[in-house]
């Protein structure tokens, strides 16, 4: 019976120096696991820091060619194969940017057309009074004779000027 007794006690005491040395394997393994996910999260802090680094180069449109070798070398570190970058299509984020680039380059050219256009008017604008007094002498118009003129003009294009054929003051000035 003592016998029996101690081999049960014997085979308890077995399993559970397995339970305690599975458990210490256990917790081996949940720190070697807790160890590995502190690496990971620096890497990924690491590599969110080097892709805003990338990202503000990107913004200031430095090198976009580097920049997309540079995220293609990141994705290769951290093990995107090729097929997987080519899925994401990284060429077509250059593509973008040249496109991008090119309507920026003919925006440029139109604005710079549009500033000539503004000097171009502003230089009229500056002359018509020059020009209109330097006529007024030549045909020998008063300054009211002028205005007359000027307002006879300004109905006919805004479609309110009537013909009168009777004679009233500004046509008997007109005359003189």
């Amino acid at each position: 019976r003592v016998e029996r007794e101690l081999d049960e006690v014997s085979a308890d005491l077995h399993k559970k120096e397995k339970l305690l040395a599975l458990h210490r394997d256990k917790d081996g393994s949940i720190e070697a696991l807790t160890e590995e996910l502190d690496l990971m999260r620096r890497a990924v802090d690491n590599l969110e820091a080097v892709n805003e680094q990338l990202n503000e180069r990107l913004g200031t449109h430095d090198d976009v060619i580097e920049y997309c070798e540079s995220l293609k070398a990141l994705c290769r570190r951290i093990g995107v194969t090729d097929v997987e970058l080519e899925e994401l299509n990284i060429r077509g984020a250059h593509t973008e940017v040249q496109t991008l680039r090119q309507q920026v380059h003919s925006q440029q050219e139109e604005i710079e057309w549009l500033e000539r256009e503004r000097k171009h008017w502003i230089q009229k604008v500056r002359l018509q009074p020059l020009l209109e007094a330097q006529l007024q002498l030549k045909i020998g118009l008063t300054a009211e004779q002028k205005r007359i003129v000027d307002d006879i003009v300004e109905n006919m294009r805004s479609g309110t000027y009537v013909h009168d054929d009777g004679v009233d003051s500004a046509n008997a000035d007109f005359r003189e």
